[in-house]
């Protein structure tokens, strides 16, 4: 069963509705012979109260839903997981021999379950500059189930490719001990993760 996050903060609200009925309903109820204890002033005090308790109830929970919906959307999206990863073997731009897909940024987006290829292709197509190079093919996980996987190698220019060597160097100088990474793996947990 998917039972979003948000849902416990509508539990809350129920049980805080609850418990306050019930406790109205047992220092208030009827008298004998349905004479009741409370005048025309106490009971919309009561109600108000009840009305100002049901009101703040629903403003959290609409606080609550509206924070939570992007992690929701994440946690139900196509997407599984995210790889980045950086070649510094790569040649550059203006190297002779240098292929058209060569490029040392490389995007790894894992979806879940299997999509259409030409949809994910026209997707990415419409986001991306036309210089990238975009491959969408099946692969089989652990598990033996299916899922699309669509690697992009992102063009990098010269000077940019320079500049993230120098920033490079200055991390290695600062940092003598840190091993610097060459990549990043980002999974998101689904609903069944």
């Amino acid at each position: 069963m998917l039972f979003p996050m948000f849902g416990f903060a509508l539990l809350a609200f129920l049980i805080l509705a609850l418990v306050v009925a019930v406790a109205v309903f047992f220092i208030f109820k009827s008298g004998e012979q349905g004479k009741t204890k409370l005048n025309g002033c106490a009971g919309c005090a009561i109600g108000f109260a009840l009305l100002a308790i049901a009101g703040l109830g629903a403003l959290g929970l609409v606080f609550v839903s509206v924070v939570s919906l992007p992690s929701e959307a994440v946690r139900h999206g196509p997407v599984k997981a995210l790889e980045f990863h950086w070649d510094e073997s790569a040649p550059a731009p203006d190297e002779p021999g240098r292929q058209a897909a060569a490029s040392p940024l490389h995007v790894r987006v894992e979806m879940r379950g299997v999509k259409d290829h030409a949809d994910v292709m026209k997707w990415l197509r419409k986001r991306t500059k036309s210089e990238t190079h975009i491959a969408v093919h099946e692969e089989v996980g652990e598990d033996g189930e299916a899922y699309t996987v669509a690697e992009l190698s992102l063009p990098v220019s010269k000077n940019q490719r320079r500049e993230l060597k120098e920033l490079r160097s200055q991390l290695e100088r600062d940092m003598p001990d840190f091993n610097i990474p060459s990549g990043v793996r980002i999974e998101l947990r689904g609903p069944n993760d």
